[in-house]
């Protein structure tokens, strides 16, 4: 009974290896992926849209579940006043979903770090989310850029 039970053991070691060999390599991987985001005057209101000034640019790392934006604007004619994360498709706009932190200024930085849902990521995915920053002179928004891979 006994050289049954070593011959036992020393199998047991061989089929764990070759389990181990044969199983996703990417197991406890978490998924990563860039997205970008240029961020142009897109003025809502026509009465600003002459004065409307700025570029930005912005990049969103997804990581696992964990979304990482960080970006910078410049040249916009009036401070900042909020930045937001809001879904549509592009060209259209939609409601915000998440607010950044952002420079009160005419150039300066965004950022934000959220936990997202699988749906959220899906929508990502789509290019369905874009970024918006919103100034004193043009509070529905003064730059807008949708994140894409």
């Amino acid at each position: 009974m006994r050289s049954r039970l070593r011959g036992a053991r020393s199998i047991t070691p061989i089929v764990i290896a070759l389990m181990v060999l044969f199983l996703p390599c990417d197991l406890g991987a978490q998924r990563r992926e860039r997205f970008s985001a240029r961020l142009t005057s897109m003025p809502v209101d026509p009465v600003t849209a002459r004065t409307t000034t700025g570029l930005g640019a912005a990049t969103a790392v997804l990581e696992g579940d964990t979304l990482t934006i960080t970006g910078t604007f410049d040249g916009m004619n009036s401070p900042a006043t909020l930045a937001h994360v809001h879904r549509a498709a592009k060209g259209l706009r939609g409601p915000k979903i998440l607010d950044l932190k952002i420079t009160k200024a005419t150039s300066g930085t965004i950022q934000g770090t959220f936990k997202v849902t699988a749906m959220q990521i899906e929508d990502i995915d789509k290019d369905r989310w874009y970024l918006q920053i919103d100034t004193e002179r043009n509070p529905d928004g003064q730059l807008r850029g949708w994140l894409i891979k």
